[in-house]
């Protein structure tokens, strides 16, 4: 059993991506296009007491702490997690922790020299 936690994950998703799989699965029209609104064209601010950064545009990255971000990454990964159970590996996740059981069977042959 392997756990893994995604390192920054939220912040690597490209949103062209995103958007392609989300075609690819079937979402079009209003859905989609109230998707892409939300999630493209944001800014990012960092403050430090009272100096605030400049603007700077975001072009991947789901929100954290809205209630989407999560269903929107799993959306993002979920080709990785079908092609792994194709082999046999199970996997379960929570946002971005993603636990990976495949069960390992050994024979060891012992032979007299």
């Amino acid at each position: 059993m392997v756990y893994v936690d995604f390192a920054k994950a939220f912040d690597n998703v490209s949103h062209h991506r995103l958007f392609d799989k989300l075609c690819a699965y079937g979402m079009h029209g209003k859905l989609l296009s109230w998707l892409t609104s939300f999630f493209c064209d944001r800014t990012h601010q960092t403050r430090i007491n009272s100096s605030l950064s400049e603007p700077a545009n975001l072009f991947s990255a789901v929100i954290r702490g809205s209630g989407i971000g999560p269903i929107m990454f799993v959306m993002f990964i979920n080709d990785l997690i079908n092609t792994l159970e194709e082999f046999g590996v199970s996997v379960k996740l929570f946002a971005d922790d993603v636990k990976i059981c495949m069960y390992v069977y050994f024979q060891i042959v012992m032979s007299r020299v």
